[in-house]
């Protein structure tokens, strides 16, 4: 099937303004760029077409997706729009447009749940409007199966949008429980360990003792007591004490072991201080 391509004012979808495209696929039908998928889902545009080029088989030639790079006329209308810059197409292999059912495919390649949730967005902003209205589909020209087809797809989505809404009050529900349990029990040195171990894995931080540091700075900034310098001063009293008493001086490793930032926080009984600090800055990161 080949038709004219039109593009006409750009309509607002998942908070982008992606210009109206039609024909191609057939007259009046919507299609849109692969640019602009690219960009409502946060992907790369070369990702995207490599995703493309290694799955062709999938995708059919004039009914899922056209490239239209090969039809110069389009070219220049993608020019005039300023969508593409002349650089960009000599330099592009191809230029991909799909098709509502192309689109669908793409999405199963995509194979994440923010592509789905964004996936049906697209159909009730863009692919489902037609000059501003969702189009209905008259019965008198809609066949037994295909209105057996838009049913179960209604449902599909529906079902999807639940399961969604459950896994997202669970998840939520789960972090209130596990926020609540440290706040209203009595912290421990390994209850307190644990906590920071907890919150250097949410960040992505290996070294713990960075973890620390961050909440050992939070402390002084709330409450004046400086940890670390604290670790450092009892760590020289315990060298000059060995020393004093005619002894070699311990090794580093044996200081670290005698004395450190968590000795300090229960000597100055602000353990419940810092496990507030610490449940903070966790669900500061849960809430991203």
């Amino acid at each position: 099937m080949n038709c004219a391509i039109q593009i006409k004012q750009p309509t607002s979808v998942c908070g982008m303004n992606i210009p109206n495209i039609t024909g191609g696929f057939g007259p009046n039908k919507k299609a849109m760029l692969v640019k602009h998928i690219a960009d409502i889902h946060n992907k790369q545009l070369k990702h995207v077409n490599e995703l493309i080029n290694s799955n062709k088989h999938r995708f059919r030639e004039n009914v899922d997706i056209i490239d239209v790079k090969q039809k110069k006329d389009f070219v220049v209308v993608l020019t005039d729009h300023n969508i593409f810059s002349k650089m960009q197409i000599a330099k592009a292999n191809s230029i991909y447009l799909v098709s509502e059912r192309g689109y669908a495919k793409l999405i199963k390649l995509f194979e994440d749940d923010k592509a789905w949730e964004l996936y049906d967005n697209l159909l009730d902003e863009y692919f489902d409007f037609r000059d501003g209205q969702i189009t209905q589909t008259s019965s008198q020209t809609t066949s037994p199966a295909e209105m057996i087809l838009q049913l179960a797809t209604q449902l599909v989505h529906h079902e999807r949008k639940v399961k969604e809404l459950d896994h997202r009050t669970a998840v939520t529900e789960q972090k209130v429980t596990h926020i609540t349990k440290f706040l209203t029990e009595t912290p421990t040195r390994e209850k307190l360990y644990k906590q920071v171990l907890l919150y250097a894995r949410h960040i992505g931080q290996r070294n713990i003792n960075l973890a620390w540091g961050e909440v050992y700075s939070i402390v002084k900034s709330k409450y004046g007591l400086d940890i670390p310098a604290r670790v450092e001063r009892a760590k020289s009293k315990i060298q000059r004490d060995r020393i004093a008493e005619g002894k070699d001086p311990y090794a580093l490793s044996t200081l670290e072991q005698k004395i450190n930032g968590l000795d300090i926080v229960f000597q100055e009984k602000v353990e419940n201080e810092v496990m507030e600090i610490v449940t903070g800055l966790i669900s500061k990161v849960l809430r991203r």
